[in-house]
């Protein structure tokens, strides 16, 4: 039983929230604050445009996005590793 808590709080500490989702453009992002160095917020059109992108200094973001409405790739990106997340604008 022990086993499983442990790893379901791991689970938990590296759980990136973005809210809301669906978005009238102005997003939160809440990270672990275990990973924060050397990571960017890049947000990418369905072109893969980039539309944003930020240095990440606190483990609570929040942006403003002023792009039309659509489906946008939103990616936390570090020099080992990308995590990506979809993002819609309404």
């Amino acid at each position: 039983c022990g086993i499983a808590t442990n790893i379901e709080t791991q689970t938990q500490k590296d759980e990136v929230i973005i809210y809301p989702n669906p978005s009238n453009g102005f997003i939160n992002i809440e990270l672990p604050t275990t990973s924060l160095d050397n990571l960017h917020i890049i947000v990418k059109d369905i072109t893969g445009k980039i539309v944003y992108q930020q240095l990440v200094a606190t483990s609570k973001s929040s942006l403003q996005l002023h792009q039309p409405n659509g489906i946008y790739i939103l990616e936390l990106r570090r020099p080992t590793s990308t995590r990506t997340f979809k993002l819609i604008i309404q």
